[in-house]
């Protein structure tokens, strides 16, 4: 079992939730960054989903940028914003408490969204299916109550059946 991140709408059948991808600076000084000729990017080795996108949305919006960090770890990339060597772009999910998401008066172009995929074999044994279907509900849950975006793919039937006992023991549409 893996969880991974792909390009929005590229691979309809793994999909647990549809995300989206935000800019992310340090609190103490988020429009520093901005504020510069060239702006700073702090990202993952190549290759990289999230670096490939801000890359290709600044390039559009005709936004000047250097690589300030790159790292093989999410705690590189926080500790690198942390420490005001650049901006990145990731999903919401997950930002420590010490690091901002930038608002549009950042004037930083808007990034595509990501889909959350999970993946698996195609006929997985009984005991994988079933933690399979609980990755998925925790996943998609955890989505839906951090960021509220759109949760969508292929259900089981046992993840299917506990998503609607848990709405209907909850009182709430999902």
């Amino acid at each position: 079992l893996a969880l991974s991140f792909d390009e929005h709408k590229k691979n309809r059948r793994n999909k647990v939730a549809s995300l989206p991808s935000v800019w992310i600076g340090s609190c103490s000084d988020a429009g520093k960054h901005v504020a510069r000729k060239t702006l700073s990017l702090v990202v993952f080795d190549a290759p990289c989903l999230f670096r490939e996108s801000s890359v290709r949305a600044l390039e559009r919006a005709g936004i000047p940028w250097r690589l300030g960090l790159t790292t093989p770890s999410l705690g590189g990339v926080w500790a690198g914003v942390r420490a005001g060597l650049g901006v990145s772009a990731r999903t919401p999910i997950g930002v420590p408490s010490y690091l901002a998401i930038l608002q549009a008066d950042c004037k930083l172009p808007k990034l595509p969204p990501v889909d959350l995929l999970i993946h698996c074999a195609d006929e997985p044994r009984p005991a994988v299916k079933e933690l399979r279907d609980m990755l998925y509900d925790a996943a998609a849950t955890k989505c839906r109550e951090l960021v509220g975006m759109k949760v969508g793919g292929r259900l089981s039937k046992h993840a299917a059946h506990s998503r609607a006992a848990q709405a209907t023991s909850s009182k709430r549409v999902v």
